[in-house]
């Protein structure tokens, strides 16, 4: 297939082409014209756009489903792109951002105080009881 000629074909039925056309070649007039579009349809969405299962990271455990070959690779030219958008938002609502914060941590400040005085208080009591226990023994013993 000359890349001089301008067909209607998508870039992907192009590759198919020329897969099919790389299988008869290898493989002969062993296959029907059908059957080897048939079987070059299938190897196409199965390399490139099939779920695929991978070993699970843990150790343990069933396979995992990783995204097709095609997502994966749409995915990695994306994120730089995505990433650099958020940047550009989180620039530009700074403002808003900080002010959120700000406002969460006041409204958590006082949960955050009953916290700290409730944990010096069992921290006191504790420490009582504790005290009382050695006293105990100390005047269990000294009898």
């Amino acid at each position: 297939m000359s890349n001089d000629i301008t067909t209607n074909k998508s870039p992907m039925e192009e590759f198919q082409d020329r897969v099919k056309d790389k299988l008869k070649a290898d493989i002969g007039s062993m296959l029907p014209d059908d059957v080897l579009a048939q079987l070059t349809q299938r190897a196409v969405d199965e390399q490139f756009f099939k779920e695929r299962r991978a070993p699970n990271p843990r150790g343990y455990g069933s396979d995992v489903a990783r995204p097709s070959w095609f997502v994966e690779e749409v995915a990695k030219i994306a994120e730089p792109i995505i990433r650099s958008h958020i940047e550009q938002f989180i620039e530009t609502s700074k403002a808003d951002i900080e002010a959120a914060i700000k406002q969460y941590i006041s409204d958590q400040n006082l949960t955050l105080t009953a916290s700290a005085m409730i944990a010096s208080q069992m921290s006191a009591h504790m420490y009582n009881n504790v005290d009382m226990i050695v006293q105990a023994i100390m005047n269990h013993q000294g009898r």
